[in-house]
């Protein structure tokens, strides 16, 4: 029993912080049909950026906020410097984002090295916490706290608000959205930076969670963030907060008992998944 409270535990606070991390790669291919090839680099610059200001500054939130803007200021370069001109364009915008990818990835091991980084945890969060009679480390709870609350918020702005409804139109048939005279383009360029900031923030202060900050990470968080958007399904916030669940879940369990299977678990998953739910768990009908 105590070993299934861990698993769970641990599987969904993971599970909450991959959903972060890769929910901005479900809206660049859901609402601009763009295969962000360099999502994953952009979440590793961004944590390298926040985990140094962090240590520089002995101040957490700061650190986390730089993660943040450091991520929405490299997507919107990105956006409007490349992406704006391939618009449907498929080939050209993988191969863009894939010489985006390397190049952030140069850069940070230049300017980092091969050395994992992790943020320090902020004081006040230090403590380990009985829960259900198991010691928890309150920073892990904390984290999937806020994220569960971040996953609300996007759900009802999505579901409730004008911008929401818009995004929802634009995955659906974006050529009819255009023919009603809403113009869609600030609104992906805005969701495409801001999902992405997210995940910048979430480098910075899920760090200590995913083992650091690494050369590899970007890699890890692009593949990471492909199957959780296949799983859950294209275009759906639930889909994303699902599938990033049983990714989590599934990775601890397979890593307490078969710590070899992990990454092969989670493919396998995956194509189970597919074979039975073609369009993932709750992905939006075409």
């Amino acid at each position: 029993m105590e070993t299934t409270i861990q698993i769970l535990t641990f599987g969904i606070s993971f599970g909450v912080v991959l959903f972060l991390a890769s929910f901005a790669f479900s809206v660049s291919l859901g609402l601009m049909g763009v295969i962000n090839a360099s999502h994953g680099a952009i979440f590793m610059i961004s944590g390298f950026t926040g985990i140094t200001v962090a240590w520089q500054t002995g101040n957490w939130l700061l650190g986390v906020l730089t993660g943040g803007v450091t991520a929405s200021v490299v997507a919107l370069v990105i956006n409007l410097g490349f992406l704006q001109h391939l618009y449907k364009q498929a080939l050209p915008q993988i191969l863009v984002t894939f010489g985006w990818a390397f190049a952030l990835a140069n850069i940070s091991l230049w300017i980092w090295g091969g050395m994992t980084r992790i943020v320090p945890e902020p004081e006040f969060l230090t403590a380990i916490v009985n829960f259900a009679g198991f010691p928890i480390p309150s920073y892990r709870l904390a984290l999937t706290g806020v994220g569960t609350g971040v996953f609300f918020l996007i759900w009802w702005m999505q579901e409730k608000t004008r911008i929401g409804a818009i995004i929802r139109a634009g995955m659906d048939d974006a050529e009819m959205l255009s023919a009603l005279g809403v113009n869609l383009k600030p609104v992906a360029i805005g969701a495409f930076c801001l999902t992405l900031g997210l995940a910048g923030m979430a480098a910075v202060a899920a760090s200590p969670v995913i083992g650091g900050i690494s050369f590899t990470t970007w890699t890890y968080v692009f593949f990471m963030a492909i199957t959780i958007t296949i799983i859950g399904g294209l275009g759906s916030v639930q889909g994303a907060f699902a599938g990033a669940i049983i990714v989590g879940v599934l990775w601890v369990w397979l890593a307490t008992f078969f710590p070899a299977l992990p990454t092969i678990g989670m493919y396998a998953g995956l194509v189970i998944i597919l074979l039975f739910r073609p369009r993932g768990l709750l992905g939006r009908k075409p």
